[in-house]
């Protein structure tokens, strides 16, 4: 069966990467099939459809299945190439095996009052806002809040997002985002393409000067902590105690799904956490973290103001569970916000109506 994709199309600019691989995968559906394949350029591509299937491959046999895309030519800049969505083979595999314990529950459940913190800077800046005018852009609000959280809890550093009209944090978390432009596009063909001329041209990924700069500042950050021997929760610390093997995964605090998900890797060739490899896990913890959660914010609340007895039930619910934790937030309470659960996972209309 020949199943028509829109490579092309994702390449210039005239669908999203996302809707390039929604419509291969409505391809798939309206087929009825459980997976296919596709080419990109010169590339063979595979997708899997069926859900059963997915978790196989992702969890439990994920030992056979390591690669994502292949971004051959992303070693073009001092980062790229070390970040875990770019790695391929054995040492992708062995970075995973590192970086796994870092995202672990209990893990997590260590950055929750950072997070709290970063709220309550978002409350603050908001009652500020709505004092100075009947309107505010919670596109600004929630790309502060967003880069306040990622900067606490990636970095261990206070991004001064609510405090400036824009910090510097903000200026190079933008730099970050990829925004479709010919000369974008233009750049990524020629790595893709010309590797060789790539090189010569020291083309990147990334930008270079929001790329140098997080990179500095963790640097700086990594030798502070060497030599006072400062300790935080955030993911910093996380990674700082895995370069040296003191990140074990704790069996008690592990779910099912992510003892499902330990990969099994030899004793031999471990990947060494140096400062670039833990400068670039930084650093795409920023990429995939920013726009992705700003924008859940955004639909989020657009959906609550359009609908007034969804925002009235979900308030409801937060109000009681604050209550009922001593006037505060848990790492616990939170998970137990049923309502909240089916908010964000879209499920909220279905949900309503049988409360």
């Amino acid at each position: 069966m020949e199943i028509k994709q829109s490579f092309w199309d994702g390449i210039f600019g005239r669908l999203q990467i996302i809707e390039v691989d929604s419509k291969f995968h409505g391809n798939l559906k309206e087929n009825k099939q459980p997976y296919g394949g596709y080419m990109e350029l010169s590339k063979p591509q595979f997708m899997i459809r069926d859900l059963d299937v997915i978790r196989s491959v992702c969890v439990k046999d994920f030992d056979h299945f390591v690669d994502h895309r292949d971004f051959s030519n992303s070693d073009l800049d001092r980062y790229s190439g070390k970040m875990l969505f770019f790695m391929a083979g054995e040492p992708w595999k062995q970075l995973r095996a590192k970086m796994s314990p870092t995202f672990t529950t209990g893990k997590i459940r260590r950055m929750f009052s950072i997070i709290e913190n970063c709220g309550g800077r978002l409350g603050a800046f908001l009652e500020a806002e709505i004092k100075k005018s009947p309107t505010t852009d919670m596109t600004v609000a929630f790309g502060k809040y967003t880069v306040d959280v990622i900067s606490s809890a990636a970095f261990g550093l206070e991004s001064g997002a609510f405090r400036e009209r824009k910090s510097k944090f903000e200026m190079m978390a933008e730099r970050l985002q990829f925004n479709i432009t010919f000369q974008t596009i233009l750049k990524f063909l020629t790595i893709i393409l010309l590797p060789k001329l790539a090189r010569l041209l020291r083309l990147s990924f990334f930008d270079a000067v929001a790329c140098k700069f997080f990179g500095s500042t963790i640097e700086t950050t990594i030798r502070h902590r060497d030599s006072t021997g400062e300790k935080r929760d955030d993911f910093l610390q996380l990674m700082l105690e895995a370069r040296t093997d003191q990140l074990k995964p704790d069996e008690a605090e592990l779910s099912s799904f992510e003892k499902d998900a330990i990969l099994n890797v030899g004793k031999e060739k471990q990947i060494s956490l140096t400062e670039d490899v833990i400068c670039a896990q930084s650093i795409l913890f920023f990429l995939a973290g920013f726009d992705t959660t700003q924008s859940l914010l955004l639909f989020a609340t657009y959906q609550l103001a359009i609908s007034p007895e969804i925002q009235d039930k979900l308030a409801e619910e937060v109000e009681e569970s604050f209550e009922q934790n001593g006037g505060k937030f848990t790492y616990e309470s939170v998970h137990e916000m049923e309502f909240m659960e089916k908010f964000i996972s879209g499920n909220f209309n279905q949900s309503y109506a049988h409360i």
